[in-house]
């Protein structure tokens, strides 16, 4: 059946509905709102089940917000590379990091890869892209070296240093 006029029929409403109403690619005939309540909702509540795979995909929304402050519109890092760097720093514990860590690009020109992050405390987040929102692009890299050698200093001594990724070619 062809969509009349714009407008499509939602089988849970019972009516017919903007063709915005409807999410993008394959043709459903259940509107957005009703996906989600169908669908969304039971998805999310069983992110949330899991703390790890939760804090996971809340830094790696924060990096992707973050990237389009700095003008990038790709992020090529992956939830799982995520969690590698988190392991490097924290070891096998699920446990949430004490004061908040989070993910951000060693240079904001390159879009964000394995090779071009490094984990750095909340706080340290908000002054270095406050700093970079105020174009002092250029003082980014010293604030970033500040920020990395007061979370060494905050860690214990078996895993003092900060954290990066090392490019893997397994993915190439």
């Amino acid at each position: 059946m062809p969509d009349l006029d714009g407008r499509r029929y939602c089988r849970v409403c019972q009516d017919f509905l903007p063709l915005t109403a409807f999410p993008r690619g394959q043709r459903r005939f259940t509107c957005q709102a009703h996906l989600w309540q169908r669908i969304g909702k039971r998805a999310q509540q069983k992110l949330s089940d899991k703390p790890r795979k939760k804090l996971l995909a809340r830094m790696w929304m924060q990096l992707w917000k973050d990237q389009r402050v700095v003008g990038q519109t790709v992020v090529a890092l992956k939830q799982a590379d995520i969690n590698t760097l988190l392991e490097a720093h924290l070891g096998s514990s699920s446990d949430k990091p004490k004061g908040g860590l989070t993910v951000l690009p060693r240079d904001p020109s390159v879009p964000v890869s394995s090779g071009n992050t490094v984990l750095v405390m909340k706080q340290a987040r908000r002054e270095l892209l406050a700093g970079y929102r105020q174009h002092e692009a250029g003082t980014y890299q010293s604030k970033l070296q500040q920020a990395l050698s007061s979370l060494e200093h905050a860690q214990k001594p078996a895993t003092r240093g900060h954290i990066e990724m090392e490019p893997t070619c397994s993915r190439l």
